[in-house]
């Protein structure tokens, strides 16, 4: 029971570190640092099939911030996976092109207002 009250514990409060990145201080404060080193979000190649769009994303700086982004991709209606890479400013997304375009993803990234993205190539 000690073990899945654990467990949980730490699922919940890993949700949380990850939003709290992203905010304007991420970097700055050299003492509170980041709460999840830079890194990405998973593997490209494991994307399930559909459209695929890369994205440059700015302002990501650690893994934090890396899963905000993603949350917010894959929180836009027709998204089928998203792999974010904070340490190349990149993402990579898998989506059906009859619910969302790319243009709609950039649209979502940038509203947050932390981040500013746009269509790679």
């Amino acid at each position: 029971m000690k073990r899945l009250v654990a467990a949980l514990v730490l699922s919940l409060s890993l949700p949380g570190a990850a939003l709290a990145c992203g905010d304007g201080n991420c970097g700055k404060d050299k003492k509170a640092g980041c709460p999840i080193p830079a890194g990405t979000t998973g593997a490209a190649d494991a994307l399930p099939a559909g459209t695929r769009a890369t994205l440059a994303i700015t302002g990501m700086k650690c893994g934090a911030c890396a899963e905000k982004v993603k949350a917010t991709i894959t929180g836009v209606a027709g998204v089928k996976g998203a792999v974010v890479d904070s340490a190349t400013g990149k993402a990579t997304v898998s989506y059906d092109e009859k619910a969302t375009s790319a243009d709609k993803l950039v649209a979502a990234i940038n509203a947050d207002g932390h981040f500013s993205a746009k269509v790679e190539g």
